[in-house]
Formats: C-alpha cells, sequence, structure tokens
C-alpha cells in the first residue's frame, strides 16, 4: 500500500478534487497548511494598500498580500527596497495538503500524475508531492485491515 501527500496551492483543490474523482480515486483528506519552498516565501508588492487597514492616524499596520492570500505586516523592519516599489516577505504561504491512500504503487502513480496535471503551472509554488509506504490500514467502523480497508 502507498500512501500520496501533496502540498499544493490552495486555490487549486477543487480542481485537484475533481481530477482526483476523475481518475477513480475520490477518497481523500484535505488539510490547510502553512509552508514554504527553497526560497523562503515570498515578498509582496505594497503599492497596493488597503486604506480600510489604516488607523485613525493613516497609519497602515498591515496590507493584504494577493498572492498569499493574507494580510502581511508594514513594519519597517520587513521592507524590502526593490527597483518599482516595498516589498515586504511573507515566510508562510497558505497550502493544502493532500493525503490519498491506495492499494498499489501503479495507483499511486496514477494519483501522482492526476495531482500534477491539475496543478502545474511551471511556476515556483507548484507544489511537491510524496508517495511513501504504508505498513497497514484499519477502518473503524468494520475492522478491516490492509488493503480491504483501502
Amino acid at each position: 500500500m502507498k500512501e500520496v501527500i501533496a502540498v499544493i496551492r490552495s486555490g487549486y483543490a477543487a480542481q485537484t478534487k475533481r481530477a482526483l474523482e476523475e481518475a477513480g480515486y475520490p477518497g481523500m483528506t484535505l488539510i490547510p497548511v502553512e509552508g514554504r519552498g527553497k526560497q523562503g516565501g515570498l515578498t509582496c508588492d505594497m503599492l497596493d494598500v488597503d486604506p480600510y487597514l489604516a488607523d485613525e492616524e493613516g497609519k497602515v499596520s498591515a496590507t493584504y498580500c494577493t498572492a498569499a492570500k493574507h494580510l502581511v505586516p508594514t513594519d519597517p523592519k520587513y521592507a524590502l527596497e526593490s527597483d518599482s516599489a516595498i516589498t515586504r516577505p511573507v515566510p508562510w504561504l497558505p497550502k493544502k495538503l493532500i493525503s490519498v491512500v491506495v492499494p498499489t504503487e501503479a495507483d499511486a502513480e496514477k494519483v501522482a500524475a492526476a495531482i500534477m496535471n491539475a496543478n502545474y503551472t511551471g511556476k515556483m509554488g507548484d507544489g511537491k508531492i510524496f508517495i511513501c509506504p504504508l505498513e497497514d490500514v484499519i477502518q473503524i467502523r468494520t475492522g478491516k485491515k490492509g488493503e480491504e480497508a483501502v
């Protein structure tokens, strides 16, 4: 048995679910996670500041980063100067972790292919897929073990 674990962009969860269902693998676990790759996160352009995030004096304490889909602090100690704008580091990016348990190596390869096809953009942040051996599975309701439980 194998467990296929994929860390993908949050916005691609629905199309990944559809791709897995179409490939014949409707059972999965989806978990919201945060993470980062080798680059250590990303930086967000701070030119578009939401005025609703400013305090009474007009000081902005955070802004919304469309790439990371969450608020980013605007404290100057986090600022990085670039040619066109001031950017802020976003060290943790919201992702989704999908886990699919399958009985064979061939099934694991099909699941991995479906996930890759649904998530490939060719850009940094597409995600990772891990295929791990699984020693045993027990279905709680029936007590079934091994491949019968999958």
